[in-house]
């Protein structure tokens, strides 16, 4: 088995003491040799207990090679590329923290990123949420209608603008260089833009699924898409090339940013409409 490629997982994490461990726990089942497998977890110095759960995983030892590093910026930007300049792997496959992976996921992985010749490879996260508002927020985003994305809904493989997570060779990070940690909530939307701009492939592989865990209620929800429209505006406003293919993708962000702040304010002021089990 010393001819397959060793392989880096970074997971970079922050405030996820209720998944990082199921997270952790479907990489020690993968099917692809343990011992050509390392992962590195960045830390953004959590709050909510995670960093002790992460102490515990590692004592129990079922990986045989995790490193835990701090992530000081907090953002997953930052996490990624402390994590990939510790890694030692060719190749290189990002998971959320919030994420479960199948026992294919690593494989599945290299496997079409080697059969595939594109650059970026990446699969579609099948969202599991839980809790009333958990479920529906995660039926919502398994749609183009919701989201928009192609990687959300496609059966097919196909080239695309940008896919979630993803994998690549270590030699396309010292290619375009580190992820652009100006950018805490766009950061994977400008790395494959740069991907394609360098002339290489992003690919999206249904093969490669994840079980993702969606926010729980509606103030977390918008909230994150309020700070993914921020990191676009900021993308914009500084100057940087268009990440989208058409004009109208770069104004959009700046409709999601205000709709969902003005959201927020609504909906928080009455916390009874967004508890998990749906009940006023």
């Amino acid at each position: 088995m010393s001819d397959l490629p060793f392989v880096s997982v970074i997971v970079p994490v922050f405030n996820s003491k209720g998944t990082i461990d199921a997270c952790l726990e479907s990489l020690a089942n993968q099917d692809y040799p343990l011992d050509r497998i390392e992962v590195v977890v960045a830390e953004g110095f959590s709050t909510d207990g995670t960093s002790q759960k992460l102490l515990e995983r590692a004592a129990i030892q079922t990986l045989p090679k995790l490193t835990l590093v701090a992530n000081p910026k907090r953002n997953t930007a930052s996490g990624l590329n402390i994590g990939i300049a510790l890694a030692s792997g060719e190749i290189i496959v990002r998971l959320d923290a919030h994420s479960v992976a199948p026992k294919n996921y690593v494989r599945r992985n290299v496997e079409v990123l080697l059969s595939s010749g594109a650059d970026y490879i990446g699969g579609r996260p099948n969202n599991r949420g839980v809790g009333y508002w958990g479920e529906a927020i995660g039926l919502a985003m398994s749609t183009r209608f919701g989201v928009g994305a192609h990687f959300r809904a496609s059966s097919r493989p196909a080239d695309v603008d940008t896919v979630a997570f993803g994998a690549f060779r270590r030699s396309l990070f010292e290619k375009i260089g580190p992820f652009d940690e100006d950018l805490e909530y766009a950061e994977d939307n400008e790395y494959t833009h740069r991907v394609r701009k360098s002339g290489g492939r992003v690919y999206f592989d249904p093969s490669i699924q994840c079980s993702y865990r969606p926010r729980s209620t509606l103030v977390e929800l918008f909230r994150q898409y309020e700070h993914y429209g921020w990191g676009r505006m900021r993308h914009v406003e500084a100057g940087k090339p268009r990440l989208g293919r058409f004009p109208q993708e770069d104004v959009m962000p700046y409709g999601n940013y205000w709709i969902a702040e003005c959201l927020y304010r609504e909906l928080s002021t009455d916390w009874s409409i967004l508890s998990l089990d749906g009940k006023a």
